[in-house]
């Protein structure tokens, strides 16, 4: 089994724990505060995940604007040619700041939509040294999204990206490090 079907297996397993497992939020304050105690409505306007649910491959690899937060996550522990250990980690992050009807249409980047935010974490771990990157990004303005088919997840130049063969790319770029 090459490294990156565990990258595809592991990132797999986690999307089903998110969409699994995420937690309720509070119907004042919702997720991190983002819903006002004013506005209740915002925070149960988002779809929750509940039991029964069921995942459908490869469309629930993609985008989900009708819920609050989602994340997109890889991690591998792989070897460089001569054995040494290589440890890599990337995430993106979308945070809703208000619910959008899955197939509706995105609003024009000229109108500045402000109906998501992205955040995107890379890191890598090699001889004893951690290093690691951030990227933020306003949503809706072609900046930062994820397409399905092919799978495309992307924010700025960090991107994943299904191959014509199947196999995924990850472009994660910091200060005097990359892969």
């Amino acid at each position: 089994m090459t490294a990156w079907s565990l990258v595809q297996r592991s990132g797999l397993l986690l999307l089903a724990v998110f969409l699994a497992g995420c937690s309720r939020e509070s119907a004042d304050t919702g997720f991190a505060g983002l819903a006002f105690p004013g506005d209740p409505g915002v925070a149960q306007s988002f779809v929750q995940p509940k039991p029964g649910d069921r995942l459908s491959f490869p469309a629930d690899l993609g985008p989900h604007p009708d819920y609050r937060t989602e994340w997109w996550y890889l991690t591998a522990n792989l070897k460089t040619r001569d054995g040494r250990p290589l440890g890599i980690q990337w995430t993106q992050f979308r945070q809703s700041l208000k619910p959008r009807i899955p197939d509706a249409p995105v609003p024009p980047p000229s109108r500045w939509p402000l109906q998501a935010a992205w955040m995107a974490h890379g890191a890598l771990s090699f001889d004893g040294q951690h290093y690691f990157a951030e990227k933020l990004a306003r949503g809706n303005l072609g900046q930062a999204g994820v397409a399905v088919r092919p799978l495309q997840v992307w924010l700025d130049d960090w991107q994943l990206e299904e191959q014509a063969d199947g196999r995924w790319r990850l472009q994660v770029r910091g200060d005097n490090w990359s892969y």
